[in-house]
Order: C-alpha cells, then structure tokens, then sequence
C-alpha cells in the first residue's frame, strides 16, 4: 500500500489557512495537527483566573 506524501506548509500558508470548519490546528514541522476543543474541567480554572485578572486590572487603575 503506497501512502501519498504529506504536503508541508510554511507559516505565511498555516496563517492563510481556512477549511471553513469550526477546528482548531497547530503547525508542527511544517504539518497541521487537529487541537482538541478545550475540556470543561481546563475551561473552570481558565475563567476564574480571567475574572482574577480582570479585578485585579480594575483595583490597580
């Protein structure tokens, strides 16, 4: 079984990038890996310490 070569993208091609789908890539050796969504569970820390930071900005000007 032959497998076709994967096409290698540069970084201005990676930027340009669009398959009009609601997925998340990342360039890794000029190939396009799939990002899982963000979990709930990583999303709860995430939120508090946004509404941390953003207190803390408002307390500070």
């Amino acid at each position: 079984m032959t497998q076709a070569a994967a096409r290698t993208l540069t970084f201005e091609e990676y930027l340009a990038y669009n398959d009009r789908a609601d997925t998340r890539y990342e360039l890794v050796n000029g190939e396009l890996i799939e990002v899982p969504p963000e979990s709930d569970l990583n999303g709860l820390p995430c939120s508090s310490l946004l509404t941390f930071w953003d207190r803390a900005s408002l307390t500070l000007t």
